[in-house]
């Protein structure tokens, strides 16, 4: 009684309408009663109950979800087969369309719906027929049943689950309407013409204060129709793919948010299909309009493609697997929308033109053929683990591939221990205030990978990894076995205090020194030229030297070779005008 606010007897008849339901779901016998004589007259009592206002009521709520949905409309259709007859019996052929709209099968809920003999007056029916109507696309009908719910829903007892829940579905349902219930669409005919539809009546009475609002309008209302029947609909799916992308972000926290972003609704109607569902069950009900765009729209896969142009509002795009050229409108001006970024998303077309219903993200040029054949495959988790890969932290790694972890080694050395000539036969060098191993390294030729410092009795050894700490521990223990380890300490990036970074030498100075100068642009001439002959992941394992040689992989160099920053005057660094120059581009 306090759960749903009503008296004894309702809560007594909502809990026999409610447990029936529980065991027809498990095909239980004892749905219908437990005698002959109980299963005879079960059904007129549960038409009888479910007829009270307040019954249907908690009914309608208990039976909102799709589970639990299928029983329900099971036992309802039992009962009203046998009221079949009975023009004054409708609760029941009610529930069974309720039921249908829950389980996003329109078409089956409109055939009842529109036949219900005076059932206006209950909150659950003027809902269910609001639905109805924002599926017809007739948003001021739409808006005056929701309007009659509201204050019916004003009338319920405060204290109680149902007001909050029931207002929460108005009120979604009216954000969803409202744009288009208050912006009239213009008129098909006069008054007393037949009306354009080719029903053969007055246009008075067919379609007037029912017209459409014009298709290029209306496709994002379909739309939204089509997100909310997928949230409806699907809502293990979203939550699954919303996990799996904030899991390969790193960032779980921010699952709740992403369940609602647009992109996943849109993943899980088109990558996982239910937007045949949307259409199996409107097909009588939608327009036909909606009906061919919807079709057209299931055609469309998401893909890669490259801003060609801008311009206020819109965007000139290049589909990178087809070469197809298209303009997407509506589109506000932000740094994904610059000419050359590369974009993942499914635009859908609209007439002559497209609309970003579900957005776009950036996509990296590294990860262009990997986005292009998870997209071929249209699987969903490996769509999402590359998007959310691109958004995960870096993982800063250091030349040979090792995860950065600045470590140092402590050993205590021999009193008066003079360990010079056994740090030199380890592969160290003398620098003066320290000792350096360097060597070749995965990535980079005489690389730094350790240095060493000594301080009276003490040693220590740094390095910016646990692999690279374990590999001079190995020199040492090898080539100076009287040291001592004392310690390894190991120490997080995020440890650091970013706001005192260390002090870095004046590059400017050092470019002054023509010895050091000489040094920098051989080393980087040198690095240029291996650079060249080098497999890159951004051209798909290719050298820049066998992509400029390929027609497609070509265009990813350039884009490549675009995204380095120019070397200013005076500076030394890796210059893209070079590299060019070098590759005939």
């Amino acid at each position: 009684m306090f759960r749903w606010g009503v008296d004894a007897d309702d809560a007594l008849g909502a809990q026999i309408l409610l447990g029936a339901i529980g065991l027809y779901a498990v095909e239980s016998p004892m749905a219908f009663g437990a005698t002959p004589d109980e299963q005879e007259t079960s059904p007129v009592m549960f038409e009888a109950l479910l007829e009270r206002k307040s019954i249907a009521t908690v009914v309608a709520y208990e039976c909102s979800e799709t589970e639990g949905c299928e029983a329900a409309r099971g036992l309802a259709a039992t009962v009203a087969a046998l009221f079949e007859d009975d023009p004054t019996s409708w609760a029941m052929r009610w529930l069974v369309a309720h039921c249908d709209l829950v389980l996003g099968d329109i078409d089956s809920a409109a055939v009842v719906l529109d036949d219900l003999p005076g059932s206006t007056g209950y909150l659950p029916v003027l809902i269910d027929r609001a639905r109805l109507a924002i599926a017809r696309s007739q948003a001021k009908e739409a808006q005056k049943l929701l309007r009659e719910a509201e204050r019916l829903v004003e009338d319920l007892p405060k204290l109680t689950l149902l007001p909050h829940t029931y207002r929460k579905v108005i009120d979604d349902l009216q954000d969803e309407i409202e744009v288009w219930a208050d912006n009239t669409p213009p008129p098909m005919a006069r008054r007393n013409e037949r009306c354009p539809c080719g029903s053969g009546r007055k246009y008075k009475v067919c379609h007037l204060g029912r017209e459409l609002h014009p298709i290029e309008d209306r496709s994002l209302w379909l739309y939204h129709k089509m997100v909310r029947f997928a949230r409806e609909q699907a809502d293990d799916e979203i939550d699954s793919l919303a996990g799996v992308l904030t899991d390969v972000m790193g960032e779980p926290s921010l699952w709740a948010e992403m369940i609602k972003a647009p992109l996943i609704s849109d993943v899980v109607l088109h990558e996982e299909e239910f937007e045949q569902g949307f259409l199996d069950g409107r097909l009588s009900t939608l327009p036909d309009d909606e009906v061919l765009l919807a079709q057209q729209w299931m055609l469309v896969d998401r893909t890669v493609f490259e801003v060609e142009s801008t311009s206020p509002g819109s965007i000139e795009l290049r589909d990178l697997g087809t070469g197809e050229m298209i303009e997407v409108v509506n589109v506000d001006d932000n740094p994904m929308s610059r000419p050359g970024s590369l974009l993942i998303g499914r635009p859908l077309p609209v007439g002559d033109i497209y609309r970003a219903f579900s957005g776009f993200m950036a996509l990296r040029p590294d990860l262009v053929q990997a986005a292009l054949s998870v997209l071929d495959d249209k699987d969903p988790d490996a769509l999402m683990e590359l998007l959310g890969s691109m958004h995960r932290a870096p993982e800063i790694r250091n030349t040979d591939g090792h995860e950065m972890e600045p470590t140092e080694v402590t050993w205590s050395l021999p009193d008066g221990a003079d360990v010079a000539e056994a740090l030199g036969r380890a592969g160290l060098t003398d620098d003066g205030d320290s000792w350096t191993l360097v060597r070749d390294t995965a990535n980079q030729s005489n690389a730094l990978v350790a240095s060493i410092q000594l301080d009276g009795d003490t040693m220590l050894g740094s390095t910016n990894s646990v692999e690279r700490a374990g590999e001079l521990l190995e020199l040492i223990a090898e080539h100076v076995p009287d040291a001592v380890h004392l310690s390894t300490k190991v120490s997080a990036l995020d440890e650091f205090d970013e706001n005192d970074p260390p002090e870095l030498p004046n590059q400017a100075e050092m470019l002054a020194n023509p010895e050091i100068r000489a040094a920098i642009e051989a080393h980087m001439a040198t690095y240029e030229t291996e650079w060249l002959d080098s497999t890159i992941p951004a051209l798909g394992g290719r050298t820049p030297r066998e992509a400029a040689a390929d027609p497609i992989a070509r265009e990813d160099l350039i884009r490549l070779l675009a995204s380095f920053p120019e070397v200013d005057d005076g500076a030394v660094g890796m210059s893209p005008a070079r590299l060019r120059a070098a590759l005939g581009l």
